[in-house]
């Protein structure tokens, strides 16, 4: 049985030529710029909170030199420095105890502390947590037996992984729809 082609009007050549050389090059090229955007702005998150959780466990390092065996410095700390940062700051205890965070809703500790790894590196900070889009940091300082744990929240995922995506593929639709008007193909 021979199979046979229909011949193609010089219309339905053009938009097939158009199908496979422009639009499926374009969705193959966003869907990757979307990936790698995507890929750079978790590795940004996740530096991020592990800089926050370094530098919240050494100034409190310095307070504590300063200020002496008073555990008031650390909240202090907190709400002078930390009041309108939107990750969440917890500072626990060795025996993983909350003494103090700038969170809304500081029983959320609950929910991150089981994730926490059981041998903690010293002085180094670390990333940890199960969602990928939502790092989570600790800090443990070794001279105080403290953990600084920066909770990176679903608001600042939302407002960076997430819209940035629906910009990306919102965009992609737009200059697909451009093209094709440009080419008299959309009237």
């Amino acid at each position: 049985m021979k199979f046979k082609f229909k011949r193609l009007k010089i219309v339905e050549q053009i938009i097939v030529v158009l199908l496979f050389a422009v639009f499926i090059p374009f969705v193959t090229v966003g869907f990757i710029i979307a990936n790698v955007s995507q890929h750079s702005v978790r590795r940004e998150l996740a530096y991020s909170a592990r800089m926050m959780a370094q530098n919240t466990g050494e100034l409190i390092l310095v307070y504590k030199k300063t200020q002496g065996q008073n555990q008031d410095y650390i909240y202090e700390l907190l709400h002078e420095r930390f009041a309108k940062e939107k990750r969440e700051i917890y500072i626990l205890d060795k025996d993983k105890n909350l003494i103090a965070t700038n969170a809304k809703n500081p029983d959320d500790i609950k929910n991150i502390v089981p994730e926490l790894p059981l041998i903690m590196l010293k002085n180094t900070p670390d990333i940890f947590g199960k969602i990928k889009n939502q790092p989570m940091a600790y800090y443990k300082i070794g001279d105080l037996d403290y953990i600084v744990v920066v909770n990176t929240t679903s608001r600042i995922t939302e407002n960076t992984i997430n819209l940035a995506r629906f910009k990306i593929k919102y965009g992609k639709r737009v200059r697909t729809l451009h093209d094709l008007w440009d080419n008299g193909f959309v009237a």
